[in-house]
């Protein structure tokens, strides 16, 4: 008696439809994810991520509003340009606004009245808490400081010799170049939708 071997085949899919299609799909992911990391790690991603979110790069609008948005751009290219001059700046500047957060937490916690009781206890323990995030906050903002100046593991990214307060200033003021057009821009877009009912 013969025996006749023969390759089993789903009824409704070609061999390998499957293989092909899960193939598909990883390589997409892939190139999802190669393509994400390179909008995430511009500087106005970091330092302006709700501006960044509301217009993307590559955002367009109507002539009406087209000089504001080229203003809101130019403000752009100079905020990624600085985060590509000083990379390591992105610590610095976090840390700082942590530290100003903390302080100001902790002000806000010694301004209200001491309450007596049990309660009294409780507010002793928030105030200690508070001192100790500032004195955590503060140990950060030195250490990324030393670290800037340093440069990182192996030399990168190169050591910073500018001055962090300096640089500070340097990037809220591209900061709220970036905000004052960013709102200019919003203001006007309602132009652009009543220019084109009138059309």
């Amino acid at each position: 008696m013969k025996h006749t071997l023969c390759a089993w085949r789903h009824p409704s899919r070609p061999p390998f439809a499957a293989l092909r299609l899960a193939l598909a799909l990883i390589a997409g992911i892939v190139l999802a994810s190669q393509a994400e990391p390179a909008l995430a790690d511009t500087g106005y991603k970091h330092y302006a991520p709700a501006i960044a979110k509301e217009f993307p790069p590559g955002y367009t609008t109507c002539p009406d509003c087209q000089s504001k948005l080229d203003k809101l751009n130019h403000g752009i290219a100079e905020l990624n340009d600085f985060d590509q001059k000083h990379p390591a700046f992105r610590d610095v500047y976090d840390a700082m606004n942590d530290t100003k957060a903390a302080e100001k937490a902790l002000d806000d916690l010694k301004k209200e009245p001491k309450p007596k009781g049990p309660a009294g206890k409780k507010y002793d323990e928030d105030v200690k808490k508070a001192e100790k995030d500032l004195a955590a906050a503060k140990a950060k903002e030195k250490a990324t400081g030393e670290a800037l100046k340093k440069g990182g593991p192996n030399g990168t990214p190169p050591p910073d010799n500018s001055d962090i307060y300096q640089l500070r200033h340097d990037l809220d003021e591209y900061l709220s170049q970036i905000k004052t057009w960013s709102d200019a821009l919003r203001e006007c877009l309602p132009r652009c939708k009543e220019k084109t009912k009138g059309e």
